[in-house]
Order: C-alpha cells, then structure tokens, then sequence
C-alpha cells in the first residue's frame, strides 16, 4: 500500500525544511509505504534549495513540482495529480509530525473502513500570548478541539488539511478543491462535499501534528483578521449550499446572536478587565459582522462591492499584512 504525502510550499523555506525533516522520521513499515510530494507554489525564497537537501538526506521517496497558478486550492490538486498512492495524506509546511502520525491515521482508517480521516492539530507557538486564549480564539490558529477518543466528525466539524488522510476513491466522487475560493475555506467546502456524497469522516487523536504559530499570529489585529476570513468564507459556503434567501436568513440569525449574546457577553469582559473573553468576544462579533457584509455582496455585488474589505480579507497578503518582511 502506498500513501502519497502531499505538502503544499509558498515562500517557507526555513519551515518547510523542519516539516520535510519530521516526515523523513515517520515511522512505516512492510504494509505502509509512502512518498513525499512537494508542491512549490511559485516561491522566490530558498525553497527549491530545501528540498533538494532534504531528498539528498533522506531514504524516503520525494518528488517536487511547481504549480503556477496562486492558491492552495491549486497546489493541493496538483499535488493529487501527481500523487502515486491510492491513499492521499496532506501535510502543511509549518507543521511538525508525530513519528506515527501516518500509521495512527491509517490505522483509524482500516478499523472504521472510513475512507477520510483527520488527526489532532496541537499549537507550538514562539511566544506566549498576552492572554490565555480560549478555545475558539485556538481554534483560529488551527487547534482541533475534538476530543480524545476516534469518533465520526459530526455537526459542523470537519477534519482540516493540515492532518488528513483520503483515499482515492473520495477524490473521483467528490472532485477537486475548489479554486474560486481564492479568500480560503476550500478545505472545509471540500469536506462539506464529501459529507454529502455519503463518506465518513473520522478523527483519529493519536495522529497528532505540531502547528508552529508565529508570534504575530497572537495579536488581537491578526485574530480578529482570521475570524473575519471564517465569517465571510462560511456565508460563501452557505450560499453555495442553502441559496440566497436562506443566506439573507442566516445573516439575520447571526447578527441577532451577536447582539443578544456576544455583545453582552463582550461588555461583561471589557467590565471585569477580562482579556480573554474580550479577545473572544471581539473575535466571535468581527466573525457575525464579516459573514453578514459577505452575505450581502452575494445577494446584491453590485450594490454592495466592499473592495477594500475584501482585499483586506485576502489570505495570500497576510505575511506582507502582519509583519514587516
């Protein structure tokens, strides 16, 4: 059996040669091998560098290719094109895995017979934040909150592709990620296809992954940008789902949540000097706000264009947004 590793690169160089390097350290076996596939997405830093150093080091079998169109969602469907295995594993370039990560997700998958399964995301994070964040504000950052036991994914939750493994076969019925969503959310707009097309999707906690978190990812500024981005990519995928008159409802629901729940529950915070739940507060409003102006672009975009907001939004920016490199 063979399992294709396929890890998406933009600009990551130093962090991509850490990821490469925990993934030289997996564990296999007789019945478990697998390959590496490095896809480039048009990176200007030493990344092409990195991988060749680690492919000259390495006992593992390890393909590169360059993807020239711009976005993850491209990436990671030439990296399904190029896979080999009949198992696809995506990994992300600022991540660290566990030595079994690969025989936990595959072990979930041959106990359940699921066809997709999503392992625990942890943070490893270059500073502590000024505030304990809570768990939606960790959320943001990428930590899966599921609990520690293999169980379906139910409800809203979907694993996330910086820790899955899917066979071919999801792939063939689902299609490809989608790459219109150029402001994110392809991820869960794929699971959410997959979910609808009948395939279980499982969670294996013993396939753990480390996500390095940079220490501007912990500023109020970049967390309220992130719940921004998750609002207005879930009214995107509403919309594709429910139509637009469900949307303009769901809008409304949201809003009036906000300012029954969490402007309240925001207020009590800012009273009680409470900068946790403030932070997640303001987090939680910025994400009902976001997903309401989405709403209204898709029922009326000439009307309501919001260019600026949306270019604000855009995800390739947030390096350039966040830091002074």
């Amino acid at each position: 059996m063979l399992i294709s590793v396929v890890v998406t690169t933009y600009n990551r160089a130093a962090l991509l040669r850490e990821a490469l390097s925990s993934l030289g350290r997996l564990e296999g076996g007789d019945d478990l091998a697998f390959e590496i596939v490095v896809v480039d997405n048009g990176s200007s830093d030493a990344t092409l560098e990195a991988i060749q150093d680690f492919s000259s080091r390495t006992s593992r079998v390890v393909r590169s290719c360059h993807e020239a169109t711009p976005g993850v969602a491209a990436a990671r469907n030439r990296g399904v094109r190029e896979a080999l295995g009949d198992w696809v594993a995506f990994f992300d370039d600022d991540q660290l895995a566990d030595p079994r990560w690969l025989c936990e997700l595959m072990e979930v998958a041959r106990t359940t017979d699921a066809q997709c399964v999503g392992g625990r995301v942890t943070l490893a994070m270059e500073q502590s934040p000024r505030w304990p964040l809570r768990g939606f504000c960790r959320g943001l950052l990428g930590e899966t909150l599921h609990g520690d036991l293999p169980k379906p994914f139910a409800g809203k939750h979907v694993p996330g592709t910086g820790n899955v493994l899917l066979h071919r076969r999801v792939f063939e019925a689902v299609g490809l990620f989608d790459e219109r969503l150029v402001q994110g959310a392809e991820d869960a707009d794929f699971f959410r296809r997959t979910r609808a097309c009948g395939f279980a999707m499982w969670y294996a906690p013993a396939a753990r992954v480390a996500h390095h978190v940079p220490s501007y990812r912990l500023s109020e500024e970049y967390l309220i940008w992130v719940a921004s981005r998750h609002g207005a990519n879930y009214a995107i995928m509403d919309r594709k789902e429910r139509g637009r008159e469900r949307l303009l409802v769901t809008a409304l629901l949201r809003f009036g949540q906000a300012l029954g729940v969490t402007v309240p529950s925001l207020l009590r915070a800012m009273l009680a000097s409470d900068g946790a739940l403030r932070l997640e507060g303001r987090c939680l409003f910025a994400r009902s706000i976001a997903y309401g102006r989405q709403a209204v672009h898709l029922v009326a975009p000439r009307a309501f264009r919001q260019r600026r907001f949306f270019e604000y939004l855009r995800f390739r920016g947030e390096r350039g947004r966040f830091t002074l490199a």
